[in-house]
């Protein structure tokens, strides 16, 4: 039985990380001025959002936020608000 508790988990967390996402996609289009002015040092197009964050696992097996150096305060706020809302509820 606690397979399926699992299954209903992950089913739970993928359907948080895709809500999560389309507010990531929100920020990245309120943003898209300043991520326009930035490079992608892979392919050398525009950089977006999905360039600066990874999900991480704590140990206790709860999913966080990681947001990499270099976005401006405002950016990754509106970013921890988002995980916040979708991820806490």
């Amino acid at each position: 039985m606690s397979e399926i508790i699992n299954e209903t988990q992950v089913g739970t967390t993928d359907k948080k990380k895709l809500a999560f996402e389309e507010k990531l996609q929100e920020i990245d289009n309120k943003y898209s001025r300043w991520f326009g002015t930035k490079n992608n040092p892979f392919t050398g197009a525009p950089d977006k959002i999905n360039n600066y964050f990874r999900y991480f696992y704590t140990a206790e097996g709860e999913i966080q936020l990681y947001l990499k150096d270099g976005l401006p305060l405002e950016i990754g706020k509106d970013c921890r608000n988002a995980f916040k809302a979708v991820f806490n509820n």
